[in-house]
């Protein structure tokens, strides 16, 4: 074989590889490789997944999750103990909420479990709950149990407890808890005592989520204070947490460069446009990265974190689709 036929034969195979590769697609390390492949797709497919639920966890939240499990699966107790999250809104209580529910699900909401089978969570919302009667209709209605009009309150206790004891509720988690405070005092007394029943009557974990302000009822009554620790969720701050948690949101991003949002510029720019709130960083991060794909600069930049403050036109992202809305 001649030289010039050598020459040849390997340029032609570094065309059908150069092809092969443009035909697969580029690659992207930066993404995880669920994602990749998005990257080269419409854009709005990527906006709509930037702009879809993404759950990164980080240590702080690991941390609440596996206490709050340990209650669950720790032998019941005489006395229950309890824990009060305390954080500022948008920092991810709820999600924390759902998560432990998950992990001990409800099977059968129509009463059926029996004792003894694996522990469940019953989760309700305290947001407009003022009322005792209403938060125990919430549990009911969680549940999956009849609701009665006519059943006095008393009554009424008697009957969440037998229900939850049925369905052997490993945990009782209460969310929104701050919606307690526009209560009258009165009825928040009320209430505290039906927590407390519950945990005597059924040895029963609770587990209570809400900002700073709603602390203040359990820390009125003694008994309560000395059952629940209050643990929180902090605001971010520029460090090694905040880097790893950017840095695991940025691959699930399809953007088609690496933005290196932990660096420390990026950190600091966000918490400072966010107030170190989780849901404040992810909107700024979820705009910017949506700039980006209008720019055709493909990464987040500090600039693009400075116009997050706004979203880029629909029409340049969506296109027909936002017609058809």
């Amino acid at each position: 074989m001649t030289t010039d036929a050598c020459f040849n034969e390997t340029a032609t195979s570094i065309h059908e590889e150069s092809n092969k590769d443009s035909m697969q697609g580029r690659s992207y390390p930066h993404l995880d490789p669920s994602i990749q492949a998005l990257a080269d797709g419409l854009n709005e497919d990527r906006a709509k997944r930037i702009l879809s639920d993404i759950t990164v966890y980080h240590p702080n939240f690991l941390g609440l999750l596996n206490e709050a499990e340990w209650m669950v699966r720790e032998p019941r107790r005489s006395r229950a103990r309890g824990i009060f999250v305390s954080a500022n809104p948008g920092m991810g209580k709820t999600l924390l909420a759902k998560e432990l529910a998950l992990k001990f699900p409800l099977r059968n909401q129509s009463g059926g479990r029996e004792q003894g089978s694996a522990k469940c969570a019953v989760q309700i919302s305290m947001s407009g709950a003022r009322q005792t009667k209403a938060i125990l209709n919430r549990i009911l209605e969680a549940t999956g149990a009849p609701i009665s009009k006519s059943v006095t309150v008393g009554d009424q206790e008697i009957a969440v407890a037998a229900h939850l004891r049925r369905l052997n509720c490993g945990v009782l988690i209460l969310d929104e808890m701050q919606d307690l405070g526009g209560a009258r005092v009165g009825e928040q007394v009320r209430v505290l005592e039906v927590i407390k029943y519950l945990m005597n009557e059924l040895s029963l974990p609770v587990v209570a989520l809400g900002t700073e302000s709603a602390t203040t009822p359990f820390k009125s009554d003694p008994h309560l204070a000395a059952r629940f620790e209050v643990l929180s969720l902090p605001m971010w701050e520029v460090g090694d947490d905040l880097a790893d948690f950017l840095r695991t949101f940025e691959q699930f991003l399809p953007l088609k460069e690496a933005s290196d949002l932990g660096k420390e510029s990026m950190q600091q720019l966000l918490v400072k446009k966010s107030g170190g709130i989780t849901d404040g960083v992810l909107k700024c991060v979820r705009r910017a990265a949506l700039w980006a794909i209008v720019e055709g600069g493909e990464k987040i930049t500090m600039e693009l974190i400075k116009r997050s403050s706004f979203m880029p036109d629909v029409a340049s992202l969506l296109g027909d689709m936002a017609d058809a809305a």
